[in-house]
């Protein structure tokens, strides 16, 4: 047997071997993501029919401070977009280095 047919019977195992042994969700099943701050007030309903299946957990972000994450993705936010209108100048260079500074200053390592 030559090297490329081993070889593509290994590849042939392997994608017998993972596939998912449960069935796939069905075509009316609705999933979704919810990511949110702490400090982001929701209300959830109650289910009239069918499950909810959940899932929860909490991270934890390296600046306490909701305000200075806020003020740090604008800033990000505004780099990215200096950079996409103007590739080739040199003008995020410092913004980047402004934005670096104030995430060690605010950090909780």
């Amino acid at each position: 047997m030559t090297r490329k047919a081993v070889r593509t019977q290994r590849q042939e195992q392997l994608t017998r071997d993972q596939r998912p042994a449960h069935r796939p969700a069905p075509s009316w099943a609705v999933m979704s993501t919810l990511v949110a701050s702490t400090a982001f007030l929701h209300h959830v309903r109650p289910v009239t029919r069918g499950a909810r299946i959940a899932s929860f957990f909490w991270n934890q972000s390296m600046v306490r401070n909701d305000g200075e994450r806020t003020l740090l993705f604008d800033l990000d936010t505004a780099i990215q977009r200096v950079t996409a209108d103007a590739p080739d100048r040199p003008a995020a260079v410092p913004l980047t280095g402004v934005y670096h500074n104030l995430l060690r200053r605010w950090a909780d390592l």
